[in-house]
Formats: structure tokens, C-alpha cells, sequence
């Protein structure tokens, strides 16, 4: 892809209006929003080994090199919560960094896939149930979450859809994403239980045309059949897949901070 982007530092007091906006956050995922501060502490409470010998290290580690680098230190920072109270303190974190960007609501994915191998469904859908609340209470957002399969464990597709289900019938859960490692995984291998979720009345998103090419997307369109498309920035690789993103209006969950971190899109 040919770079579309240079950095030049923002006037001050354009970066605190931006700052002080009202905001919508419709693309950020939990665990992947936590600190390196915060998952070493989490690390440390629950005698859990990160690839890390010091809080230095692990912050260094987020210089990411390329996408499986970043899904390296997701996995280990997602495995750093032992206990359905880690969710608490983490979501916490992630709702006091929200309010500083004045977000009023906020659609955030959770790693299903990794985080129903370590707890018990109800014990996770009580903690965070209870989180949308005090969270509510104490920084004024409204907060909704969207549980996501691993493409890479896809024999974990129904056990998180059996997850959203319980939590939608809370209303805190609201639709069925995907996320993961793109290559090697499309989105034709997911079919059987995005129809399912839309049977059951769920919103239906996926990561898509991130670290693959436009065809992801038009998978994620016309097999998956979803709402919206988190990424998709591989979409300008194909002209029709432009036209008809404009006539049916389908969005881009855009992240171009993330792009660039993760090599998708280069800097130079």
C-alpha cells in the first residue's frame, strides 16, 4: 500500500478541543486498551510469567513489529487476568482512561475466545455487568461490549456464542465480532454461527481487510453478512468494493493509530 499518511504535531489548543469532544468509541477492545503498566500489575497479583523481566521490558515489548508480534503480547497480556475480579479492576482502568477523552459511549470487544479457557461464564458476566453499572455511576458512560472468536481457535466459534447469548439477555452484550489473525482464517469459515447469532438477534461485526486483501471484506459482506467492518482499510485495493461500501453505506471502524503501530499501513 503506498503511504497516505506523515505525522505533524497538532496545535495545542486544537489537541485539548479534540481532547474535550463528546465522543462515540466504536472500535477498541478492552484488553487490547490496557496499559503495559497495568497488565505487569495484573501479571505480578497473579504470578503470571510474561516473555519480561521488568516493567521496562514489557513497556518496551510494545513496539510492536508486526501484527503476529502484536497478537503475541495481546495473548500474553489477555492471559495476565487469573480471576473474574482481574475484569473489574482492568475495566476500571480502561473507563477512567475514556472519561479523559470525554467518550459518552463506548462499544468495546472482549477476547472471548481466550478468556472462557480460564473462567466461568456467569462469574464474567456478572463482573461486567456490574462494571457497565459503577462505570455508568462513576465517569458517565454508557458501556456495552461485544465478545469476539478468535479466527485462529475457531473450534471455540459456539462456546463464545453460547458466552454473548447470556450476556445479551443482561443487555450488556450486544452483537458477535471476530477478531484475530486474519491470514489463514477467513471469514467463509465462521458462516455456521454468524446465522446462528443473527437468528438469536444479535449485532453481527468482524475485523476484516486489515493484514488481508479486499476479498476478506467481501467475505465479511456477503458470507457473514455484518453490519459493520472494523479495519477494512484493504478495501481501496478494489474498486467495486469501494462503489458498493458507498451504496449500502455499510462503515469502516477506521484505526489508523493502530494501522501504523502494527505495520498494516506504512509510516515512510
Amino acid at each position: 500500500m503506498s503511504v497516505i499518511y506523515t505525522s505533524s504535531p497538532l496545535d495545542t489548543s486544537l489537541a485539548e478541543h479534540l481532547r474535550t469532544m463528546p465522543k462515540v468509541e466504536l472500535h477498541v477492545h478492552l484488553e487490547g486498551a490496557t496499559d503495559a503498566a497495568t497488565v505487569w500489575e495484573l501479571a505480578q497479583r497473579n504470578k503470571f510469567n510474561l516473555p519480561a523481566t521488568s516493567l521496562e521490558e514489557w513497556q518496551r515489548m510494545y513496539e510492536f513489529r508486526d501484527f503476529n508480534h502484536f497478537i503475541e503480547i495481546y495473548t500474553s497480556a489477555v492471559h495476565s487476568m487469573q480471576t473474574a475480579d482481574d475484569f473489574s479492576f482492568m475495566l476500571d482502568r480502561f473507563l477512567a482512561n475514556q472519561a479523559e477523552q470525554n467518550v459518552r459511549y463506548c462499544e468495546a470487544f472482549l477476547s472471548a475466545s481466550a478468556m472462557l479457557h480460564n473462567f466461568p461464564q456467569d462469574e464474567v458476566v456478572a463482573v461486567l455487568a456490574e462494571g457497565i453499572v459503577q462505570g455508568k455511576e462513576k465517569y458517565g458512560i454508557d458501556l456495552r461490549f461485544i465478545p469476539d472468536i478468535a479466527r485462529h481457535e475457531p473450534d471455540s466459534r459456539y462456546q463464545v456464542l453460547d458466552f454473548i447469548l447470556k450476556g445479551y439477555e443482561k443487555g450488556i452484550f450486544i452483537g458477535l465480532g471476530l477478531g484475530g489473525i486474519e491470514v489463514g482464517y477467513p471469514p467463509e469459515l465462521f458462516v455456521d454461527v454468524y446465522d446462528e447469532a443473527r437468528r438469536q438477534g444479535l449485532r453481527l461485526v468482524a475485523h476484516a481487510g486489515e493484514t488481508v486483501g479486499a476479498e476478506s471484506v467481501w467475505g465479511a459482506l456477503t458470507k457473514l453478512k455484518v453490519e459493520r467492518i472494523g479495519h477494512g482499510v484493504r478495501s481501496v485495493e478494489d474498486k467495486e468494493l469501494l462503489a458498493y461500501l458507498q451504496e449500502t453505506q455499510i462503515p469502516l471502524e477506521v484505526c489508523p493509530h493502530s494501522n501504523y503501530r502494527l505495520k498494516v499501513t506504512p509510516l515512510e
